[in-house]
């Protein structure tokens, strides 16, 4: 065998290329209990979703999120208990399962995720209406509003910008619009959206509303309070009460980019409520 010319140097045997990795000693160390094909392993990369949520995912059949048990693993926590309840250990398995905050939000997770199934299933199983509206928006016999709404926040200075557009039942479009906000969370820009968007409708048309938004948190409220937390005057809480005349539901954020888009406008506009008869939207 012929050797290589050149200078001799120190190579890690465990890769093909001979330089060290955290990774080779890990698989070095592990490899007589660490069972890479196990069934196990595989779930995370085979949910259908975004890559964080598979990372979560991984992380928890892991044992690697950061709870108490694990701070304390690592050195920068002198107890696992959990702070929330003061007793027992704060593992992985307790933080998903025996919280009742944690078991509330997933729950939420599951019905928007439901409603967001049912939604992107109709899109591929009927052709769209006009553009961006399929007949999913427009439910039951009668003269539907489509309301689709989104607000904005900056994240560097807070900034709040609303807006939406609303369709008609055969998916065309009826009006544009968008307004600057002061500070505001975007849980607050959203039900400005909202609201803009149901006076518009109640003043200048007649027909049943069928709102669109893609935050959770809004659609749970609004249903579970119809208004009585928020700023609708009156007249809107009354229509409100009444569900024969309004649906509120959660639309993904892919299929809200023309609310999203319009409402960005708003940062390059004046103050005040801001409407457009045309349509503004640039289809790429």
């Amino acid at each position: 065998m012929k050797l290589a010319t050149g200078l001799d140097r120190i190579v890690w045997k465990g890769t093909s290329s001979g330089c060290f990795s955290i990774k080779s000693i890990y698989r070095k160390v592990k490899e007589r209990s660490w069972n890479p094909l196990e069934e196990a392993w595989k779930l995370p990369w085979n949910v259908g979703g975004p890559q964080r949520v598979q990372v979560f995912l991984w992380l928890v059949l892991k044992q690697r999120l950061l709870t108490q048990a694990e701070r304390l693993k690592r050195g920068v926590s002198n107890d696992a208990r959990c702070i929330i309840f003061g007793h027992g250990v704060e593992d992985v398995l307790h933080t998903i399962r025996d919280r009742d905050a944690v078991k509330k939000s997933i729950k939420e997770i599951i019905k928007g995720a439901y409603n967001w199934a049912k939604h992107y299933g109709s899109i591929h199983k009927r052709e769209r209406i006009g553009r961006h509206t399929s007949m999913e928006d427009f439910m039951g016999i009668g003269k539907w509003i489509c309301i689709r709404s989104n607000g904005v926040v900056k994240v560097n200075t807070r900034s709040a910008s609303v807006g939406g557009v609303l369709r008609d039942q055969n998916g065309d479009w009826i009006l544009g619009f968008n307004r600057r906000k002061g500070l505001c969370s975007i849980y607050e820009a959203e039900l400005w959206d909202i609201l803009d968007g149901v006076t518009l409708a109640q003043e200048s048309f007649h027909g049943k509303l069928s709102i669109k938004t893609d935050i959770v948190e809004v659609i749970r409220d609004i249903k579970e309070a119809f208004g009585v937390k928020f700023c609708f005057n009156k007249t809107h809480y009354l229509s409100f009460t009444n569900e024969a005349f309004w649906s509120i539901d959660h639309v993904c954020k892919e299929d809200n980019m023309e609310a999203d888009q319009i409402t960005n406008l708003a940062f390059d506009r004046e103050e005040g409520l801001q409407l457009y008869v045309d349509s503004l939207i640039i289809t790429l």
